[in-house]
């Protein structure tokens, strides 16, 4: 099929290319299973452009545009692990600024392509320009509340609470090493740290000697471990958390309302949903277990078993993808898509391979009708 094999031949012309790339600048990559996920997204971007070059109705084209804009993420992750960033970002936070708006970004065009599905879904007699205009008002609000101090002040992670008392412990414990050449314990150094109650980074307020103490001790467990790199990177994950529920109250509505309407849809959109609703609830467990960890090397481990399945899930997109693409280059797709367009009361949604191994083994097939098109009956 000519689209797969361009998508196809753009992606490996892409492989070669950063292959090359990487024998020359010899960059520190992820590790295997982080790359292949990388590669994955890579494909899927082309797969999906590549269906919205192709789509034969207007409403389903522009779904697949914000499918494009979400996977071209990927080259963000390589220019990443190239270092590309640094021409960007002039100074020694730049990997820190670069990782941060790199996950905002990834996060925010996520939620937007699975925004704008679900409104398209709910609303579809709406015309693109309103739909497009919701979709980007509830985007703004949220991404708004959640990462405008990341915008407003790029250092913003340094100036959290957490870090603050991360550096006032930590310059006690080194002013008490050089005076007694041994570590401190906690109550050792409690009269040495000026710990403030922050709000906002404003001070409101001061410990007693058992706050203190607790705080101490919560933010020494991260120096001796040296997982400083979790109490930096807290406050974003902990937003990033925020945003994946948010999401996923969306792909909730989606199949509450398949369930309860069961309208017509384009094929195969249902089994990305699902495909996403996985991605979604995995991307939710990394952030939960990189929030509660106290050892970064600990989840790390958690984060590349996790990784595995994510690679599963996006095998199954690119699985659902290839088929879309195939489905509306058929005649039959290219009529289904575009009878759903301008007759939806008139068909019922397509039934696929998997809903039908699943109506044969698991529900009764004489009461299946045989035919791809059924016209529905009307109230």
């Amino acid at each position: 099929m000519k689209q797969v094999k361009i998508a196809v031949i753009l992606w490996f012309s892409n492989l070669m290319l950063f292959g090359l790339a990487y024998l020359y600048y010899k960059p520190t990559l992820p590790n295997l299973i982080i790359t292949i996920g990388i590669i994955a997204q890579l494909l899927l971007f082309y797969l999906s452009f590549m269906i919205f070059l192709n789509e034969p109705t207007i409403k389903n084209r522009y779904i697949f545009l914000n499918f494009s804009l979400f996977f071209s993420n990927s080259f963000f992750y390589i220019f990443y692990y190239f270092g590309l960033h640094h021409i960007f970002f002039k100074t020694k936070y730049a990997s820190v600024y670069a990782y941060q708006y790199f996950y905002i970004i990834f996060q925010i065009t996520l939620a937007f392509a699975i925004i704008y599905l679900v409104v398209d879904f709910l609303f579809r007699n709406f015309s693109t320009l309103k739909k497009y205009l919701i979709s980007f008002v509830i985007i703004l609000t949220i991404g708004g509340y959640y990462f405008s101090n990341f915008f407003i002040t790029p250092d913003y992670l340094y100036k959290t609470e957490n870090i603050i008392y991360y550096k006032a412990v930590n310059n006690a414990i080194e002013e008490f090493k050089n005076e007694n050449n041994r570590n401190p314990l906690p109550n050792e150094i409690l009269d040495k740290v000026e710990l403030n109650i922050l709000r906002e980074n404003i001070s409101i307020g001061t410990f007693d000697r058992e706050a203190k103490l607790a705080k101490i001790k919560e933010i020494m467990l991260y120096i001796q471990t040296d997982s400083w790199i979790i109490l930096l990177y807290k406050p974003l994950y902990s937003n990033l958390l925020y945003i994946d529920v948010f999401i996923l109250l969306f792909i909730f509505l989606y199949f509450g309302y398949q369930y309860t309407k069961d309208p017509p849809q384009g094929a195969y959109i249902d089994k990305i949903m699902y495909m996403l609703l996985f991605i979604v609830s995995l991307d939710m467990l990394h952030q939960w277990a990189f929030i509660k960890n106290v050892e970064y090397i600990e989840y790390m481990s958690l984060f590349e078993v996790g990784q595995y399945f994510s690679i599963a899930a996006y095998a199954g997109l690119v699985i659902f993808f290839y088929a879309r693409l195939k489905f509306i280059k058929s005649v039959v797709g290219e009529f289904y898509e575009t009878e759903l367009q301008s007759n939806p009361e008139g068909i019922t949604r397509w039934i696929d391979g998997i809903d039908r191994f699943i109506l044969n083994h698991f529900t009764n097939p004489r009461d299946l009708k045989g035919r791809l098109f059924e016209q529905r009956t009307k109230q």
